[in-house]
């Protein structure tokens, strides 16, 4: 369905562009959109689908379908497949004729991005007829998303993560006091079941339904009695077969994924200045991103780090709503190009 809406209300778009999912926010609006960050291929190499219409053309037709991931590690790994899939949310969210014409867009872009990444974001953004005359970083987005008070001469800690990194940001005064970013997230998850499906059970599943089964079972705190039924095929056969699990032995793939987390967000503390460290003890650390809906994550950090660590209700939609409330203060959170260019940790 396309929804049309007028261009003198249209002050920004809020784009937060992940590596697992993408989100179109207005002001007004609240989410407009939310798709994953993926294109369906034909046997041509031709684009025929994007975002939930991929998965989809997909599982239906798996053998005439091949799913594309335009971003990987954090970054945009292919520019022109990136304008591909933004151009078709734009066009079914708003319609091409806004596409052609432009639409003012305020582009999400994580802590870690250099200026080759900025610039390659930038470009699909345009390519697919969104002007980016603004640029938040997501743990500055999130945080605001997530309410957190984050103008106060105060510490507040997010832990984003996403689908191919993990970001720990210690911000105050309305800015990033310090971060750091690992190579691993819910995607990484994800591949660890499928292996361990295919070594413990000779079972293969699709990744679609490794993400599902980290959903539904894979457990960041050991309960031996959590139990489901995974579907796959059987490696050997081919034919369709079905096996039960238990988070015991799952829990054993994903753990040095959970502990690579773990680490990144004790970086970040050990590196905090006392000043803002107390303030961490009292707020602890806010959960953001895809993946941190796993279940129990929260209680396995907050063993790891030795400090409260807690969920917000829509994890995944933070950064884009805070987008949006960042637009009440245009000279306040907002990086300039140059300010960007002439960051020191980049």
């Amino acid at each position: 369905m396309t929804i049309r809406i007028s261009r003198k209300k249209l002050r920004a778009l809020a784009v937060d562009l992940g590596a697992s999912s993408t989100l179109f926010a207005l002001p007004d609006e609240g989410v407009i959109l939310r798709e994953a960050s993926v294109a369906a291929a034909d046997e041509q190499g031709r684009i025929v689908a994007a975002g939930n219409d991929a998965l989809l053309h997909f599982k239906r037709a798996p053998e005439k379908r091949t799913i594309l991931h335009p971003l990987r590690d954090g970054t945009v790994f292919d520019v022109s497949l990136c304008r591909k899939m933004l151009a078709g949310f734009v066009d079914r969210t708003f319609g091409k004729t806004a596409r052609r014409l432009g639409l003012n867009a305020v582009l999400c872009i994580p802590a870690s991005f250099g200026t080759a990444a900025f610039a390659a974001a930038e470009e699909a953004a345009n390519g697919a007829g969104l002007r980016v005359i603004r640029v938040i970083q997501t743990p500055v987005a999130a945080a605001l998303g997530a309410q957190l008070s984050i103008d106060q001469p105060e510490g507040h800690m997010v832990l984003d993560i996403g689908g191919s990194s993990t970001c720990a940001a210690v911000l105050t005064l309305g800015g990033i006091a310090m971060q750091r970013t690992a190579h691993t997230g819910g995607r990484h998850i994800d591949h660890a079941i499928m292996q361990y499906m295919q070594k413990r059970h000779c079972v293969r599943i699709s990744l679609r339904a490794a993400e599902e089964a980290k959903f539904r079972l894979a457990s960041a705190l050991s309960e031996p009695k959590h139990r489901m039924q995974v579907h796959g095929c059987d490696v050997f056969t081919g034919f369709p077969h079905t096996v039960e699990v238990d988070v015991t032995d799952m829990y054993r793939f994903i753990f040095p994924h959970l502990r690579e987390i773990a680490a990144c967000a004790a970086d970040v503390l050990n590196d905090t200045p006392p000043e803002l460290a107390g303030d961490l003890l009292e707020h602890g650390v806010t959960l953001i991103g895809g993946s941190a809906q796993l279940f129990g994550l929260s209680a396995f950090l907050s063993g790891q780090l030795h400090i409260p660590v807690q969920h917000v209700r829509d994890p995944i939609a933070c950064a884009a709503l805070g987008a949006c409330a960042a637009m009440e203060h245009p000279d306040r959170y907002f990086l300039t190009r140059k300010a960007y260019d002439n960051m020191a940790y980049l």
